[in-house]
């Protein structure tokens, strides 16, 4: 075809098909919710941990370095787990707005403009 680059000149083998079916796009959504959710705990069990050592340490240098990056690292950790599962809920719109897309292309085509 004019005009349009081969795979191999795009850099490596591709398809010209860009399709994600919804169902992929919905498991996707369930494994980072799986993800954000086991997070969680750990990452609490953790800083916990290094504020519990950080407390036991308190007078020394090291103690007040400790509880510093305890927080330093709840927070980025915190940021970090709400952005995953924030795409939970992205990926699960994605998935709906394509289903749906597809379900009205459907009844464009197909006349049946009443469903």
């Amino acid at each position: 075809m004019a005009g349009r680059a081969s795979a191999e000149t795009r850099g490596g083998a591709m398809s010209d098909k860009l399709g994600i079916p919804p169902q992929d796009l919905r498991a996707s959504a369930g494994a980072s919710g799986r993800i954000a959710r086991d997070l969680e705990p750990r990452v609490k069990k953790a800083v916990n941990k290094s504020k519990d050592a950080a407390s036991a340490l308190k007078g020394w240098s090291f103690g007040a370095a400790l509880e510093t990056s305890a927080e330093e690292w709840e927070t980025a950790l915190g940021a970090m787990r709400k952005r995953i599962a924030k795409s939970e809920e992205l990926l699960r719109d994605i998935a709906d707005m394509h289903t749906w897309n597809d379900h009205d292309i459907y009844r464009t085509f197909s006349g049946d403009l009443k469903r």
